[in-house]
């Protein structure tokens, strides 16, 4: 679910500001563990968040898929096909941008592609990123300063992500 928070502020640039509607489930071996969660959360007045996250779904370990729909155009990557952006618009149809397309600004910055198109790392390097940010983060405020970095996610968003999650869990039971 952290994972899920993290991913959606920093796609969107926003954090939830409406209502939420959650189901928790266990399907796995231990039934004190809740390993299923669907929930659909306002992220702002005209943005959703629809997702689903679990550790018992048969056949799909780690298949993370992101998908954004918009009036004029949509967006899907998929973890499993991680060199590709498939972009939809209704001038142009379904294209695939791939990774290692040269007018790609930001994915071809060296931050995201320490390793060359074909040899798929973006998952891992997003992670890193993330990490090095916050580690970033943690190392100015221990010294007084503010954090280079762009992209930090600093301690407020972590406290963020921690009450996005109980309003989740408390949704959840509510719908019980």
């Amino acid at each position: 679910g952290a994972h899920v928070y993290h991913l959606a502020s920093f796609l969107t640039g926003m954090a939830p500001s409406g209502s939420i509607v959650a189901r928790e489930r266990t399907h796995g071996r231990f039934p004190q563990l809740v390993d299923t969660v669907s929930c659909l959360a306002g992220w702002s007045d005209r943005v959703d968040l629809d997702a689903w996250w679990g550790k018992a779904a048969l056949g799909y370990s780690n298949g993370l898929r992101v998908r954004a729909f918009g009036s004029k155009g949509a967006v899907e990557w998929s973890q499993l096909n991680p060199e590709s952006l498939m972009l939809t618009t209704a001038e142009e149809g379904r294209r695939t941008l791939d990774r290692g397309v040269p007018d790609l600004k930001v994915a071809n910055l060296n931050r995201y592609a320490r390793f060359k198109a074909g040899h798929p790392a973006g998952f891992i390097e997003a992670f890193a990123n993330l990490y090095r940010d916050i580690h970033g983060s943690l190392q100015s405020y221990l010294v007084g300063t503010r954090s280079s970095s762009p992209y930090v996610f600093g301690a407020e968003h972590a406290r963020d992500c921690l009450r996005f999650l109980e309003a989740v869990s408390q949704a959840a039971r509510g719908s019980d």
